[in-house]
């Protein structure tokens, strides 16, 4: 199967639809770049006649995102004519210049001049929205928040979200795979013989079946696609119908809200995180870790990152959504390259790379009560796990003021969880599937295991795209960009002292938020891992 940039996205919008369209933006300097990085990442303008129109601020953007993709350049007219040059059509449009007409959708984000176009985003503080109307403005001015950029790039994934449903491209229902099947009938019913003596190119093993009248077999195999098509053309899929809501609330606060009467005054005036010397363990730096990493490093103001991710190889289809990678970046392991990356940018940090999967060996030996929590999880790979111990990562883990999970399968974080319970801080736990998203934290409301249950907490299955053999998922910007700017700004704020609603989990519907009260299922009876650990060390 061909595995292009786009690949992952393809079952959820009509690729070249949205590589034709026009799109206009517009904004402040680093909303029109945080929009322009999201749209990139979907291909927009890469074929005739779709184009990206940016309406050109004083200031060249400065965001994070915008820097990990194209560094810094003086003007807006060299660093088109250095960077975008054969890979998308760009238009640089003067504040006065604009003609709406010669757009398919205009989008605006942290919009200052009141030139509002289809779908609009402003962010406040620990405040966003998204809406088609003239936004309204919050009463309360909240200054740069702690947490401003990634509420930003919260707005910036639903804006773009909403936008692909408005302008008619996203499909009704998501397609995982699409592929080709060779059928054939083998005139004998002895299924065995057909297949030591037919097999698919290069050697393929059938599937066989017996024939409706008995007398045969029938045989089939996927066909390997190498050549330039996409499967998924040869499919017609329903597109979604869409009116935009009034005003979509992604804000840990409502828009509308008092924000004195909310529980999160003192955060008004925590403009930086506290501690100086952080020091932060994130697992995983795919689709959420690539957002969710470097808005917590702008954050900082000093400490250890740690990275730690077993993918030794970063593919052509992970760049649609994984934006700390490039072209260039291809063939590399992701931790390394994560770091080198992101040591150019905050060179007062200290980042700690680890090429390896986290393991049950490294949640720690037994303690001196005799508690083994390796123990606490069966191996079904058997490996012995002491000797396999990595010790630089065990200290690293061990000395970790919270932990991200930024996982594709449950027993991974599981585990994780453990090593967060075992040093008593918090872990922010993410997931981003196709067009659903969730976010929570784990620490004083209870544990993996009490949570999800024991049997779900240790599942197994692998949901990556790069996994050979596991089940297969869509993946796209809009979501994993979401999970984890929220799981950055739920990071932000645990380290600087904010007052958040504990207990709540942060969930992602096809660009709808929502935030719910969690606790333990009520069908769910069997023993908490945590509260035992409490129970035993106590």
């Amino acid at each position: 199967m061909r595995m292009d940039r786009f690949h992952r996205q393809r079952g959820l919008v009509d690729q070249r639809a949205l590589m034709s369209t026009r799109v206009l933006i517009s904004g402040s300097a680093d909303g029109v770049g945080e929009l322009f990085v999201m749209l990139r990442q979907l291909g927009v303008g890469v074929i005739e006649p779709g184009s990206i129109g940016i309406v050109t601020t004083d200031q060249m953007p400065a965001s994070v995102f915008w820097k990990l993709m194209y560094g810094e350049f003086g003007s807006w007219e060299d660093w088109r004519e250095q960077t975008t040059k054969g890979r998308c059509s760009v238009e640089l449009i003067p504040q006065g210049d604009i003609v709406r007409d010669d757009w398919d959708i205009h989008l605006t984000l942290e919009e200052e001049n009141d030139m509002f176009g289809d779908v609009n985003g402003l962010v406040n503080g620990m405040c966003g929205i998204v809406t088609g109307s003239i936004p309204p403005l919050r009463n309360i001015g909240l200054g740069m928040h702690p947490i401003h950029a990634a509420m930003r790039t919260v707005v910036a994934a639903t804006l773009v979200n909403e936008a692909l449903k408005v302008i008619g491209i996203r499909n009704s229902i998501p397609v995982s795979e699409v592929w080709l099947t060779v059928s054939c009938r083998i005139e004998t019913a002895d299924q065995q013989l057909a297949r030591d003596h037919v097999r698919g190119v290069g050697g393929v093993l059938l599937d066989v079946s017996p024939s409706q009248d008995g007398l045969a077999t029938i045989a089939r195999y996927r066909y390997p696609i190498e050549h330039d098509i996409d499967t998924n053309e040869l499919i017609a899929v329903e597109k979604q119908e869409y009116a935009l809501p009034e005003i979509i609330d992604v804000g840990f606060i409502p828009w509308d809200s008092d924000f004195q009467h909310t529980g999160c005054e003192h955060s008004v005036e925590n403009e930086e995180i506290a501690s100086p010397a952080s020091n932060v363990s994130i697992l995983g730096v795919g689709g959420l870790g690539s957002w969710a990493t470097p808005l917590i490093c702008q954050a900082l103001h000093g400490g250890v990152v740690n990275i730690i991710d077993g993918d030794d190889e970063i593919e052509m289809h992970n760049l649609n959504r994984q934006v700390l990678y490039r072209e260039q970046d291809i063939g590399g392991a992701k931790a390394t390259v994560a770091a080198s990356r992101l040591s150019e940018l905050f060179p007062h940090l200290q980042f700690n790379s680890f090429e390896t999967f986290l393991r049950r060996a490294h949640v720690g030996e037994a303690s001196e009560e005799g508690i083994d929590l390796n123990e606490l999880f069966s191996d079904s790979e058997g490996e012995n796990g002491v000797e396999d111990i990595d010790e630089e990562l065990r200290q690293a883990l061990k000395t970790s003021q919270i932990y991200l999970g930024c996982l594709d399968n449950m027993q991974a974080r599981t585990i994780l969880n453990e090593v967060a319970l075992k040093s008593e801080m918090p872990m922010i736990n993410g997931g981003g599937e196709s067009i659903h998203g969730v976010v929570e934290r784990l620490h004083d409301e209870g544990c993996m295991v009490c949570r999800y249950g024991t049997e779900v907490a240790n599942a197994p299955e692998v949901i990556s795209c790069t996994e050979e053999g596991a089940r297969p998922i869509t993946s796209i910007v809009t979501t994993t960009a979401y999970v984890g700017a929220m799981m950055a700004a739920l990071t932000i704020l645990e380290l600087s002292g904010s007052i958040i609603h504990h207990g709540m989990r942060y969930t992602w519907l096809d660009g709808i938020s929502n935030q719910s009260q969690v606790c333990k299922p009520p069908w769910f009876d069997e023993p908490c891992i945590r509260h035992n650990l409490q129970e035993i060390v106590g």
